[in-house]
């Protein structure tokens, strides 16, 4: 399916791989439907002279990925974008806790970025490209004890460190040669460990003396069949862990020592999850008030509440006034209504115009999957939108009011997943036995569709 980018454009209804058009034709820009953003995260913390301080970095598809400074008290964004597009997911990130700087990865630029908080002026820096052989993009951070930050990446599940004092990369390569993702993680003790995703599970230690590496300890295969116990943490004390289905282990140098599960400690806030795609595990404030997207279920990402779990004070919300810049189309479609309908490339959020541009409206949310509509067919006098990830089907009457919801009286209504092999809904038809038909991809690690 065609992408384009954020400007509808009125020839497009709907949208086919290759279009041969007359020489006298004319393209008419209608507009800039959607202005979302993706891969979202808070960034609560102190600068280096301890003041609190609070960053929000965003991906979107137009204009780059940006930072936003937010001021603790109005929500004022001050706002530093990485000015271009091929920069456009935040993949990966990472505040450090000894000097309150913010580190950032780009998707599918490859680049790592920084910004210091306490010395705005010198706006989100573009540090250079991770590793230009193995990473389009990073899939973790973190910070050793000495202060060199470690990134992993994708598509060559490699291992690069960058030292902030010499302002200098030292790329290891890949670290596995069968997998694709790479998520590492520093310990206190010097111990330098990562998981290896998607298709299996596994832990490679790495000796940053000599660079020498090699696989440690349980591999879980087929996890997305199998979802068994494989979590691999960094704890309250600093040192690293894999609490597992094959038993609990701490992780020290190039070994895994098992350990009394029952004596696992906690896991670190605002360390990146190497188990999930939850981006970023939120850490308090310095007065302790924790940070959280009031809005976070509908992906508006404009809201901020300012919680204290002592219960000594109220909760607050903080109102942002970031600016998007747009987002992309990921596909267009003709309503039972002859209005134009689409859905925006992450974040999925559905639209509609008039054939002439008129009364175009961002509609939001219109399925719990947040990735794209992949699809979209009529069915009925409504339209079914088959959406990434997860093949979710959600049904919109454009005859009832909007209130999109999983439950009875939602327009759209998220009806849920096809099956639980299915992820990528390329096509969606309704067939001459009044039937909606799907033709989808697997997920990751997974055959069928």
């Amino acid at each position: 399916m065609m992408q384009v980018r954020p400007h509808l454009a009125a020839l497009l209804l709907p949208l086919v791989c290759q279009v041969s058009l007359p020489a006298e034709t004319v393209i008419h820009e209608l507009g800039t439907p959607v202005r979302g953003l993706s891969t979202v995260r808070l960034h609560p913390g102190a600068t280096a002279a301890g003041e609190p301080s609070l960053l929000m970095t965003a991906g979107q598809n137009n204009g780059g990925l940006f930072v936003a400074d937010i001021d603790l008290t109005t929500g004022e964004c001050r706002q530093f974008s990485a000015g271009w597009n091929e920069a456009t997911y935040v993949t990966s990130s990472y505040r450090s806790r000894q000097t309150g700087v913010l580190y950032l990865g780009s998707g599918y630029a490859g680049h790592l970025h920084r910004y210091n908080p306490a010395n705005p002026a010198a706006g989100l820096e573009d540090l250079g490209p991770i590793d230009p052989a193995y990473a389009t993009y990073p899939t973790g951070i973190d910070e050793a004890p000495d202060g060199s930050i470690y990134v992993g990446t994708y598509p060559g599940a490699a291992l690069t460190k960058f030292d902030p004092r010499t302002h200098t990369f030292t790329r290891y390569g890949r670290l596995d040669e069968e997998d694709k993702y790479l998520y590492p993680l520093c310990g206190a003790d010097g111990t330098i460990a990562a998981q290896v995703k998607s298709v299996t599970y596994r832990i490679v230690a790495f000796d940053p003396a000599t660079g020498e590496h090699r696989r440690i300890g349980p591999k879980l295969a087929e996890p997305k069949l199998n979802p068994l116990r494989y979590h691999f943490y960094k704890g309250t004390d600093g040192l690293l862990y894999l609490d597992s289905y094959a038993g609990a282990f701490r992780i020290h140098k190039m070994e895994m020592i098992a350990v009394d599960r029952t004596q696992l400690p906690p896991e670190m806030p605002g360390i990146e999850s190497t188990t999930s795609n939850a981006y970023q595990r939120t850490a308090a404030l310095p007065d302790g008030r924790e940070v959280s997207f009031a809005d976070a279920a509908s992906y508006e990402y404009r809201q901020v509440r300012l919680h204290d779990p002592s219960g000594a004070r109220a909760d607050e919300i903080l109102k942002l006034n970031w600016r998007g810049d747009g987002s992309d189309i990921w596909v267009l479609h003709l309503g039972p209504d002859e209005r134009i309908y689409g859905s925006s490339m992450l974040p999925e959020r559905f639209f509609r115009s008039d054939l002439d541009g008129a009364n175009m409206i961002d509609f939001g949310q219109c399925s719990i999957a947040n990735g794209e509509g992949y699809s979209m067919t009529n069915y009925d006098g409504k339209i079914a939108i088959a959406s990434y990830p997860g093949s979710r089907l959600s049904l919109y009457d454009p005859a009832l009011p909007y209130r999109f919801g999983t439950g009875p009286g939602a327009n759209p209504l998220d009806v849920g997943r096809l099956n639980d092999i299915s992820t990528r809904p390329h096509v969606s038809i309704t067939g001459p036995d009044g039937k909606i038909w799907v033709g989808a991809a697997p997920d990751y690690g997974l055959m069928g569709g």
